[in-house]
């Protein structure tokens, strides 16, 4: 049996350091003991975020996006140099995602892996070409329409981004 009460291969599950003892009897009626001091390490909880990329974003060192440092990661976008692991989106198709692991291991060598899809989205098709670019200096106020795709935000010298109206006498 063992110090816990219980009996058979398998006393139960241990989640607290402290010490354990064993007793057996042979069938003579002989009865030994044997103890041990089991150390459990604690559980091990991290937190893992990753950003996701827009078409043109560099290279992100992805070191301090985990709140447990010192794993490991690794994925088809990750690469490292030193002790440094870079995530880079031109690794990861237009449009698609990659699956990146973060495995940590503590001093008594217990693991915990943990994974994240990042995605790589491709930019929209933008297109500004008013009929007419050349104005007078009082011409007034005129309506910014023909930019694509519809809900885009206009921004320059003279350009009202709130009613997406441009003042040529604003930009002198």
């Amino acid at each position: 049996s063992w110090s816990n009460g219980s009996t058979g291969p398998v006393s139960s599950y241990y989640n607290t350091s402290g010490l354990v003892t064993v007793e057996a009897t042979n069938t003579t009626g002989c009865i030994g003991y044997d103890s041990t001091y089991l150390d459990i390490g604690p559980e091990i909880n991290f937190t893992l975020d990753l950003p996701d990329f827009c078409e043109g974003e560099p290279a992100v060192v992805v070191n301090d996006r985990v709140d447990s440092v010192g794993g490991v990661f690794s994925g088809a976008a990750i690469s490292q140099n030193g002790d440094d692991y870079t995530l880079d989106p031109n690794s990861i198709p237009l449009g698609d995602s990659v699956m990146t692991f973060y495995t940590y291991t503590t001093d008594f060598n217990c693991s915990k892996k943990d994974s994240v899809w990042t995605k790589h989205y491709q930019l929209p098709q933008v297109f500004f070409h008013p009929a007419d670019n050349r104005f007078c200096i009082d011409e007034g106020l005129i309506d910014l329409t023909s930019g694509t795709p519809a809900g885009g935000y206009y921004y320059g010298p003279g350009v009202s981004s709130s009613n997406a109206q441009f003042d040529p006498d604003s930009t002198s």
